[in-house]
């Protein structure tokens, strides 16, 4: 069930295939923002309310995910612990993170992926800079899955196998209300969906 936070409450119901499709395209776009392929026995730390859909694959690239961080969480200890490669967080988490910078840097991460709250460039380039770690973004939604990801030139790409994606009532500018379909849900498919973004 989405939250609502940027439209009204709606209930998706998703059938196995597209939750494994959805995982998949999540593991890509992780593997996309490394300099070298996740092994399988590396960490994947989420802090997110809602994180992914499973905790590993067969006991391969384990996530650990924390539903919540606070200013008290012993976040640098955990890093240090896990040494995960990717640490995926909300936009809001990042001024506690620059907290942590040495824990991070000594743990191994690697990148750090932002999602489901507005972010600017501007904000994801100066935490880069000042841990020295490099920040991408993906605007996705609970209804449909990831919908594009942010590569290392800060463009974004549609992730053209999983939504079609139409900017409709653009302006001049290009900027416009966001519709998908997702035809990969058997069960529920969503056809021209306004996010309401």
């Amino acid at each position: 069930r989405t939250s609502g936070s940027s439209g009204k409450p709606f209930t998706v119901y998703s059938d196995d295939n597209d939750i494994v499709l959805d995982h998949l395209q999540v593991m890509r776009f992780y593997n996309s923002c490394l300099q070298r392929p996740l092994k399988e026995q590396d960490w994947i730390y989420v802090i997110h309310h809602s994180g992914l859909a499973f905790s590993s694959l067969h006991g391969k690239y384990r996530t650990f995910q924390l539903p919540d961080l606070l200013p008290s969480t012993p976040l640098g200890e955990h890093l240090l612990l896990l040494r995960p490669r990717l640490l995926v967080i909300l936009p809001s988490y990042l001024p506690i993170i620059l907290k942590h910078k040495l824990a991070l840097q000594m743990s191994g991460v690697e990148a750090i992926l932002t999602n489901s709250e507005s972010s600017t460039q501007l904000e994801r380039t100066y935490y880069s800079k000042a841990l020295g770690i490099p920040v991408f973004d993906e605007y996705s939604s609970e209804e449909v899955g990831l919908i594009a990801t942010q590569c290392a030139h800060g463009q974004y790409h549609v992730i053209e196998d999983g939504v079609y994606l139409e900017v409709v009532n653009a302006d001049a500018q290009g900027f416009g209300s966001v519709v998908c379909t997702d035809l990969d849900n058997d069960l529920m498919p969503l056809i021209r969906f306004d996010h309401g973004d």
